[in-house]
Formats: structure tokens, C-alpha cells, sequence
């Protein structure tokens, strides 16, 4: 009887955590050791920015980017960015970022081997999504469906 009166109070408090969010720690505790290079927002948005330039690339190629080839650099930066500020704005203003930090500070995997190897796990993970879209030729419908 015990177990089950506390299930409800169990999920109830208990905070869900996923991938990404063992990610944004890794990043964000990597910052706090002193590698300045490397954010919690910083390590989502490294890995996402594979995928994110592959389709640039297509909505170029369909010819759905106004100013075509000219801008496309400040697509790219400009897409980098909001992710970014998105991303940031999101643990931040939610207060999932204290949540993340408290819940994985102190555990066995926190130190800085596991943290590069989520970081540049996530970014080789990112990488072959981006080769396998670009190798399928997976592209968006034609310009006249849009």
C-alpha cells in the first residue's frame, strides 16, 4: 500500500530529463571548468547545425530563400543565432537549467571525459542524420505544394 499511495506524489515530483538535456549539462559544466568555448546552448546548437544547413541548402535549391546565394550567409548565422538564443532563453526562462544542473552535479558521470564524449557524441550523432538526409536525397515537397 505504501508504493502505491506515493506513485501519483512520485511522478508528480520527479522531474523528467531526456538526451538533450544531458547534453545542455554537459556543455554548461564544461563552461563552468573553464573551457570557454563550449555552452550548455552552445553544445545543442553545435551538434543541430548540420542538420540546420542541409536544409538551407534545399530551401535554396528550391529557390524559396529570397535574395538567394547573396544573403545565405546571414541565413545561416541568423538561424545559428535565434537556435541559440532559443535554446538559452528556453532553460533559462523556464528554470530547467537549475533543475538540469542540480540533478546531474556530483553523479559519477560528471566529469569532464563524459562531457566530451556527450558533446561530440551528439555532434557525430547529428553528423551521420545529415549525411544519411544528404545520401537518401530526402527533400521537401515541390515549390508548388509550398
Amino acid at each position: 500500500k505504501g508504493f502505491l499511495a506515493s506513485l501519483p506524489y512520485q511522478f508528480t515530483v520527479m522531474a523528467h530529463f531526456n538526451i538533450i538535456d544531458r547534453i545542455y549539462f554537459a556543455g554548461e559544466r564544461s563552461h563552468d571548468r573553464g573551457d570557454r568555448k563550449v555552452s550548455g546552448p552552445g553544445a545543442i546548437t553545435m551538434g543541430l547545425l548540420f542538420p540546420l544547413l542541409i536544409f538551407l541548402d534545399k530551401l535554396n535549391k528550391l529557390h524559396l530563400l529570397p535574395f538567394g546565394k547573396q544573403l545565405s550567409i546571414l541565413y545561416v548565422c541568423g538561424s545559428f543565432l535565434a537556435l541559440f538564443f532559443g535554446i538559452w532563453r528556453y532553460y533559462v526562462k523556464t528554470g530547467r537549467h537549475e533543475r538540469v544542473m542540480n540533478y546531474y552535479r556530483g553523479k559519477p558521470t560528471d566529469t569532464s571525459t563524459y562531457n566530451y564524449a556527450y558533446i561530440i557524441g551528439w555532434m557525430i550523432a547529428c553528423l551521420v542524420v545529415t549525411l544519411l538526409i544528404h545520401q537518401c536525397d530526402i527533400s521537401l515537397p515541390p515549390r508548388q505544394v509550398l
